[in-house]
């Protein structure tokens, strides 16, 4: 009796070690199939993370590249019309002289206008007089500068014009003389230039006391480069 109790006992035992081990051999893989699963959802997830912060940056870059070209296209605009009408200024010259002086008193007058500004020019010039009647009225030679401003528009159109110069008389030496007018520059054919001009004129000399008159007629011509400066 007692060895079929003992029997009885082993198989008891046996049969509750058989289900425990089978439970443990169970587990074991699907501990690791979990493990497994677990591991390559994190690497799948990783993997389009990285390609969308490729494509965010990528996108970025092109918006932060779009707006540097559009202002680096801008900036060259504006450099190019700056530049042209820098070059615009720098390159417009007119010579002309007074056809009216010549003619009318004997007196050879001739100028150099250069731009200073939009609507200013400054004005160089030299006479001289072989004229010996006329020598006490305009002097013998002299030289002589102006500001003219334009009305309207540089370089045609009305004028006012302040000019200050300096002759020399054979029986005062030199003297100072001074003139204000206004007129007008018609242009001809883009290059030919004629300035009908009314100026009064003032020198300090004895043999001229009193404010003179003139009407004056400048020919010219405007020039695409510089002449002197």
């Amino acid at each position: 009796m007692r060895s079929f109790s003992l029997a009885i006992l082993l198989v008891f035992v046996c049969t509750l070690s058989i289900p425990a081990r089978a439970a443990d051999l169970f587990n074991k893989p699907a501990t690791q199939s979990s493990l497994t699963t677990t591991s390559n959802t994190k690497s799948e997830t990783v993997v389009p993370f990285n390609t969308n912060s490729g494509s965010q940056k990528s996108v970025s870059e092109e918006k932060k590249q779009t707006p540097s070209k559009a202002s680096a296209s801008a900036t060259t605009a504006v450099r190019a019309t700056a530049g042209n009408g820098a070059e615009t200024g720098q390159t417009f010259r007119r010579l002309s002289f007074n056809a009216e002086a010549m003619f009318f008193r004997g007196d050879l007058r001739a100028q150099y206008e250069v731009p200073a500004g939009n609507d200013l020019t400054w004005i160089y010039g030299l006479h001289i007089n072989p004229v010996a009647k006329n020598k006490d009225i305009t002097g013998d030679y002299g030289i002589f500068g102006a500001a003219r401003f334009y009305i309207e528009k540089l370089p045609t159109g009305p004028f006012v014009q302040l000019g200050l110069g300096l002759d020399h008389y054979p029986q005062n030496g030199m003297a100072l003389a001074t003139n204000l007018g206004i007129g007008y520059v018609y242009t001809y054919k883009k290059n030919i230039v004629i300035e009908p001009m009314i100026y009064a004129h003032r020198a300090y000399v004895d043999s001229q006391k009193d404010l003179m008159l003139y009407l004056a007629v400048n020919l010219g011509i405007n020039l695409d480069h510089k002449l002197f400066f």
